[in-house]
């Protein structure tokens, strides 16, 4: 069932992307995957341990992927970027890094109570899928960054990928 909705969330991110995408677009994209994010946290944060709670934090962890997704789209057709843009994006993204941040520290706090409904490798797993989803995006706007700029744009997300690792090594 969360497999399918995802699917859903995909395919419609994927139909509603923009055909021209810049500077703006990437910055629109990356404060929705925030706010997504930011959901999910507090969905994670609050969840008691009842049998339901993987249930909404499914659907909300499909929202931040298609979303995740969706800004890959925009940023691989995205032209190269002014440092004006460069700079914009660096802003929404040392949010949305802070809010991936809270939200893993939340998935590993929450550990016991996966666990306990026996669900370590089914988390673990969307971790992974979550970290290579990240990857993609990351990877497709340090592309379009000016090249003087890239080594602090991949210094900007390099703790977020640590962040990644260690929260997958805490579901092993």
């Amino acid at each position: 069932m969360v497999k399918f909705l995802r699917l859903i969330f995909v395919t419609l991110s994927v139909l509603s992307t923009t055909a021209i995408a810049d500077g703006n677009a990437i910055v629109k994209s990356t404060h929705q995957i925030s706010k997504s994010t930011a959901k999910l946290n507090n969905t994670i944060a609050g969840w008691k341990g009842g049998v339901f709670g993987p249930v909404r934090i499914g659907i909300k962890a499909g929202g931040v992927m298609a979303h995740a997704l969706k800004g890959a789209i925009v940023a691989k057709k995205s032209g190269k970027l002014t440092k004006d843009e460069s700079m914009a994006v660096g802003v929404a993204t040392l949010g949305l890094v802070q809010d991936i941040k809270n939200t893993l520290d939340s998935v590993v706090k929450a550990k016991p109570k996966f666990k306990r409904l026996l669900m370590k490798s089914i988390v673990r797993s969307s971790i992974r899928t979550a970290y290579k989803a990240t990857k993609k995006i990351t990877k497709a706007v340090i592309s379009k960054v000016p090249d003087d700029l890239k080594k602090i744009a991949e210094q900007m997300v390099g703790s977020l990928h640590e962040a990644f690792l260690q929260a997958i090594a805490a579901y092993k």
